[in-house]
């Protein structure tokens, strides 16, 4: 599946077929992992996979402004959330193979 975007209902069918379950119980597992992540996430919590990466919500500092080059104004970005992925360096080791 090398280049190929997954989703969802992909990710049940590979989880069903690894743990021999239904792919509709799978699916369910899959909504419920993910409801859990994002509901950390929202409430401030950062979601740690061991061997492969941290996600984690940081604001953005008082001040920060962004050019729109489309609409040529600025863009008060102060006080947003944005989401960050830093991958683990096991996870970086295997993407150089």
């Amino acid at each position: 599946m090398e280049g190929k975007i997954l989703y969802l209902d992909d990710i049940a069918k590979l989880y069903a077929k690894k743990s021999k379950d239904t792919i509709k119980n799978s699916k369910e597992i899959v909504k419920d992992v993910i409801e859990l992540i994002k509901e950390n996430l929202i409430n401030g919590n950062s979601i740690q996979f061991t061997e492969f990466g941290t996600f984690e919500v940081s604001e953005y500092p008082d001040g920060t402004i962004r050019r729109d080059p489309y609409r040529n104004e600025n863009i008060d970005l102060s006080g947003r959330k944005r989401l960050k992925f830093r991958y683990s360096d096991k996870l970086k080791d295997e993407l150089k193979k």
